[in-house]
């Protein structure tokens, strides 16, 4: 005898480009409104590398299917989910043994004006 999950069960997919990105990510359930449900959001602690190999990130337990059921985010048998992604691009690695400026290191733009400091 087998039993179905409690959970509610959707995939939702990052783009192939961000692969080898580090990223965070949250997803978040969406109200009526179109507002996160701070219940129902879930997010990485840590940044995640993806690759060929490593292309899987769940959150096994996001809803369960009777909370869903019974909130307000579900009409019409349909909801929304809001995912936030935060991606470190432009990456430098730093040996120990270089001496570098702190304020290089820390802002990382091209920008040379140190008035808006």
């Amino acid at each position: 005898m087998t039993s179905a999950s409690p959970f509610a069960s959707s995939s939702i997919l990052i783009p192939i480009n961000l692969i080898c990105t580090p990223i965070k990510f949250k997803f978040s359930l969406l109200d009526q409104s179109g507002n996160p449900v701070p219940k129902f959001s879930h997010a990485t602690t840590r940044f995640c590398s993806f690759s060929s190999y490593n292309t899987i990130h769940r959150f096994r337990d996001f809803i369960m299917k009777k909370d869903l059921e019974e909130s307000e985010c579900l009409k019409d048998d349909c909801f929304s989910v809001r995912c936030d992604i935060t991606a470190l691009k432009n990456l430098k690695k730093i040996d120990d043994d270089d001496d570098y400026d702190d304020d290089d290191y820390y802002n990382n733009d091209d920008d040379d004006d140190d008035d808006d400091r």
